[in-house]
């Protein structure tokens, strides 16, 4: 296992050209907080824009709407209801992010299968969440695990991969990993990251 250091750190987080603007610095599409937990995608859009995202799209319950843009103004919203608008979106985007504050109904995996209908080979796609729960449950597919990240925490893990959380050693999870073809970022008292990408 590899500690990642400062060196790392700086290897991926430069300084950007004095001539530039937003729309040089990526589309990212979060698709996620039903009208009880609307604050999870509130969150996670506020740490995209603040970790320098250039375009950021929410895609969510409309009830969200007042709340997200009076923590974020900059922030574009979709109702998830808007089927032809969620699939635009979802093509424009260079990174998707879906499962803070998603849910487990038959919306929530509407969205879920959605996104992975759609995405392309030129896509990132994040699946935090209850996207995690659903993508287990209903044993969903991914189209390119390689351009996948799954950011579980102990109990999601185990719904994703079928370790139970004592099994959860970094020799088990890393064969998890390489079954499931994803990278994993595992969230307990410290964050693993398992991939098969070089870091």
């Amino acid at each position: 296992m590899k500690q990642l250091s400062e060196k790392d750190l700086k290897s991926v987080i430069t300084p950007r050209p004095t001539i530039s603007h937003k729309g040089n610095f990526g589309r990212t599409v979060l698709i996620g907080g039903n009208a009880q937990y609307g604050g999870a995608i509130i969150m996670a859009a506020q740490a995209c824009v603040a970790s320098g995202a250039g375009l950021t799209t929410v895609i969510t319950d409309s009830l969200n709407r007042s709340a997200l843009h009076a923590r974020l103004p900059e922030a574009m919203l979709i109702d998830w209801t808007e089927t032809s608008s969620v699939i635009e979106a979802i093509q424009s985007a260079d990174v998707l992010l879906i499962g803070p504050g998603l849910g487990l109904n038959k919306t929530a995996l509407q969205q879920v299968k959605q996104v992975l209908a759609h995405q392309t080979e030129q896509q990132w796609l994040v699946i935090d969440g209850s996207a995690i729960t659903l993508f287990a449950q209903e044993k969903l597919s991914l189209p390119f695990p390689e351009k996948t990240v799954f950011t579980p925490h102990q109990m999601e893990c185990q719904r994703l991969s079928g370790l139970l959380i004592a099994n959860q050693t970094t020799e088990h999870n890393q064969q998890a990993q390489q079954t499931i073809g994803a990278t994993i970022v595992l969230k307990s008292h410290r964050t693993q990251i398992y991939t098969t990408t070089e870091i």
